[in-house]
């Protein structure tokens, strides 16, 4: 069976193949240094101007990711924190076989080794965690189908396997610790179904949207509590194995979750043919489309649920709250004066869960986006005091301010604190602030 194939084109109906793209794991990730304030005015974003906070130690890079073999193209699916390690696949253009691969700052393109997989079958990697150490994806360990597997340094490649009842399986997905990896199996029986695979429980099959319905499980939340993907054409959530469905957007028949941030509470994919994010406080919100482009898909978020990533009119797209859909290539040159002259950035297939690298591919090549800046969580603003929870101590140094022209508690710099600045800090109270 091919690996499943998520089509971006703009969309009619979506293929039921899977294509998925190979990726194996780094052996350490480099401590990221602290960060420094710098404010980057970005002239498209007008008024709505962002403060964002850049590694004072690095720089905004591009690095093109070629193929080990000639005549081969290059898909990557995932990006490791620091954008030190991605993954995805390799495809040889004679035969059209499928090899995971991996790509390191330090090393380039190389075959994720391991014993299992046959050789000359197919395999591709789907996810990586925050740190690299662990991976998932599809491959042959027979000849007769496919399997989803989960690889790391100390284990090498699991085969996860499949339901006796079913035919095949792919994983697409795995929580940031790497414990629990989700995906599908496939029957031409019983059709498609999600499942969710722990060391202590194996795989486990999640119910679609009405008995016996189809599902396809894309992602999984980095806390691990929460999967999505679709069921009978509706983008999906599931929790505690029990599927919600999102709806769609207005004047859409369908939806599917492609990807979901650490805790389970931002989702982002594409409705018909539009990029949506669906919050808990907001349900399903239409993102729009690139100038001049007539659909668009979002393939991937950060940790924080704050920036996401996608395609839209054959072009790779971020989207901030605060600057809307803008093209990447744009971006990374009016904001970094990043040059990309050979840079084919067709579409941004994730971005990595500290949300400083992003990649994707364009014409065969793939290409990794690393060093960009972190966004400070907006409710840590509140934690006046440091401590890493915006809490009482807050409050009281937010009290003792009072009135007063200057000073830390002036949450909304309007040149005094009063009680817009309380209502601030009450709206960000118990905010988790130690890694911002």
């Amino acid at each position: 069976m091919s690996p499943p194939r998520i089509d971006l084109a703009p969309r009619g109906r979506r293929s039921t193949e899977i294509v998925v793209p190979t990726r194996r794991v780094s052996p350490r990730l480099a401590a990221v240094p602290a960060r420094a304030a710098v404010v980057l005015v970005l002239p498209w974003a007008a008024s709505m101007a962002t403060t964002v906070h850049v590694d004072a130690q690095s720089t905004v890079t591009i690095d093109a990711v070629e193929a080990v073999e000639a005549e081969s193209t290059i898909t990557l699916n995932d990006v490791a924190d620091g954008g030190v390690l991605a993954v995805g696949h390799e495809e040889f253009g004679p035969t059209g076989l499928w090899t995971s691969i991996e790509w390191s700052s330090e090393g380039g393109s190389a075959y994720i080794e391991g014993n299992g997989p046959m050789q000359g079958l197919p395999s591709t990697a789907m996810a990586t965690t925050p740190d690299g150490l662990v991976v998932v994806g599809g491959a042959y360990f027979e000849k007769v189908a496919a399997d989803a597997y989960r690889w790391s340094p100390w284990s090498g490649y699991e085969n996860l396997g499949h339901p006796a009842e079913f035919i095949s399986s792919w994983a697409t997905g795995l929580s940031d610790d790497g414990s629990i990896v989700v995906g599908t199996c496939y029957s031409f029986v019983l059709g498609d179904r999600a499942f969710r695979w722990t060391d202590a429980d194996g795989m486990e099959l999640l119910d679609g949207l009405a008995i016996d319905a189809p599902s396809v499980a894309d992602a999984v939340s980095g806390d691990g509590t929460v999967v999505v993907g679709e069921s009978l054409n509706r983008a999906c959530r599931w929790i505690d194995g029990v599927p919600h469905s999102l709806g769609v957007l207005p004047g859409e028949t369908d939806s599917r979750a492609l990807a979901v941030d650490a805790d389970g509470s931002v989702v982002v994919g594409a409705s018909g043919a539009r990029a949506f994010r669906w919050s808990s406080d907001f349900g399903m919100v239409d993102l729009g489309v690139l100038p001049g482009a007539t659909h668009a898909i979002a393939l991937g978020v950060s940790g924080d649920g704050t920036t996401v990533v996608g395609e839209s009119g054959f072009e790779a797209f971020i989207w901030t709250e605060s600057l809307g859909m803008v093209a990447l290539s744009q971006y990374l040159m009016d904001a970094f004066e990043l040059e990309l002259t050979g840079h084919q950035l067709r579409t941004a297939m994730s971005i990595s869960a500290d949300g400083s690298a992003i990649v994707g591919q364009g014409n065969g090549i793939g290409w990794v986006v690393r060093g960009l800046p972190i966004p400070e969580n907006e409710a840590c603003q509140a934690d006046l005091d440091q401590d890493g929870t915006v809490d009482a101590a807050d409050l009281t140094v937010l009290l003792s301010q009072w009135g007063d022209p200057c000073c830390g508690g002036d949450l909304d710099e309007d040149g005094k604190v009063d009680s817009a600045d309380l209502t601030i800090l009450l709206a960000s109270w118990g905010a988790d602030c130690v890694d911002r």
